[in-house]
């Protein structure tokens, strides 16, 4: 018999599941650390969703830490830098096929 997470990590999601679930992880990287602080981005009208950090340094230096965007059924993760990718956090906690996460930053392309 096959656990039922792994049933669910195969469920092909739509376009406004995505939205939600990949809103939702992005939230979870607000955080305040020694080195800075980290934002999180949410467009969800053009679905574009990021990470800032910006450091507590006399530059307040800004890096993207996280860039993604979702196309139809696609989620296309532009950059990921963090130490748990989003990839990882979105077919762990939010159940998504892996079919439906691309890694552009990776040189992976929409099929």
């Amino acid at each position: 018999m096959v656990a039922p997470a792994l049933i669910q990590t195969q469920i092909w999601k739509t376009n406004a599941e995505l939205l939600e679930l990949v809103e939702r992880e992005v939230e979870q990287y607000n955080a305040i650390s020694l080195q800075g602080r980290m934002y999180s981005l949410i467009d969800n009208r053009q679905k574009h969703y990021g990470v800032i950090h910006i450091a507590h340094d006399s530059l307040h230096t800004l890096d993207v830490v996280v860039m993604v965007r979702i196309v139809d059924d696609k989620i296309i993760i532009e950059k990921d830098t963090s130490e748990k990718t989003l990839c990882e956090a979105l077919i762990h906690n939010a159940s998504i096929s892996r079919e439906q996460i691309i890694l552009a930053y990776l040189g992976e392309t929409v099929a």
